[in-house]
């Protein structure tokens, strides 16, 4: 997570929080309102059905989402959204369940175990977002690099400007760039290594 979040302009990351905070917070109300004849504690048999086949789905679209390269936004986004579609029907279902008014409910001594519960699922759904915060990036600027001072730094004292200057708007190619070679300098004063973990 802390490594999607490094490659996310703060903005982006805060936008598609709150997106998923708010769906979040809809679906617990939903939940806790619904009717006692759409009682979700009685009809665990039946909401198992139903996301095992959605989980199906998901993961046929993720296999096309690698292998055809012309559906891979919609085939992601049909993936993340069958998860999604099953994170929140367990949201509604553990809702039922701490309210306590269901076939079945927690303890009050239950509310850690509740609370994790649902922070994970609320992860599940978070984690999703990032590859559009990366791949496609709707809120972040063009001129935002992804790439520090430090590196770009680097690059320009090893590998000349033209290279820290190249692909900055991408970010991430840069960093590759001035990392990925190997100075011919310091590979003439490397020591052998002798497999203990101390030069000869």
């Amino acid at each position: 997570m802390f490594l999607l979040v490094a490659h996310t302009w703060l903005p982006e990351i805060i936008v598609y929080f709150l997106i998923c905070l708010g769906c979040f917070a809809l679906f617990l109300v939903v939940g806790c309102n619904l009717p006692f004849s759409m009682d979700l504690t009685e009809r665990v048999a039946h909401l198992f059905i139903v996301t095992f086949v959605l989980l199906l789905v998901s993961v046929y679209f993720l296999i096309v989402h690698v292998h055809v390269t012309k559906l891979l936004p919609y085939a992601f986004l049909i993936f993340e959204l069958s998860l999604s579609v099953v994170v929140f029907l367990f949201v509604m279902l553990q809702a039922q369940t701490i309210k306590g008014d269901r076939f079945a409910q927690m303890s009050d001594r239950d509310a850690l175990l509740a609370s994790l519960i649902l922070f994970h699922e609320f992860l599940a759904v978070y984690t999703l977002t990032f590859f559009w915060q990366i791949t496609y990036a709707y809120f972040t600027p063009e001129d935002y690099s992804r790439v520090t001072e430090s590196a770009k730094q680097y690059a320009a004292h090893h590998y000349g400007d033209g290279i820290a200057e190249s692909g900055d708007a991408s970010g991430l190619s840069v960093s590759i760039k001035a990392f990925a070679h190997v100075n011919e300098a310091d590979v003439g004063d490397a020591k052998p290594w002798n497999g203990t973990g101390t030069p000869r």
